[in-house]
């Protein structure tokens, strides 16, 4: 007789546990099953579509998008830091 309790369970696959893993299930089950069927068979052209649209931002709206990340890295850091400190941690 064997109780279930002392048994280790395993995780759970099916709900991504981390909010990362979530918002990507999200954003995947947005996009159109034909638009995933294009991706799986020609994945090498929509890489190149991606470098090329993130090389065209780069070049024009490349200052913003520098200071956007560097605004996001200063705020997680200090956010850490705080919870370090012993301060209350927010939802970010």
């Amino acid at each position: 007789m064997t109780d279930e309790t002392t048994q280790p369970q395993e995780p759970d696959t099916e709900q991504p546990d981390d909010g990362v893993a979530m918002l990507l299930e999200q954003i995947e089950q947005m996009v159109p099953h034909v638009v995933r069927e294009h991706v799986a068979r020609r994945p090498f052209t929509f890489v190149l579509i991606g470098v090329g649209v993130g090389l065209f931002l780069g070049a024009k709206k490349g200052d913003e998008l520098l200071s956007a990340g560097a605004a996001m890295v200063t705020a997680a850091f200090t956010a850490n830091l705080n919870a370090m400190l012993g301060g209350e941690a927010r939802d970010q």
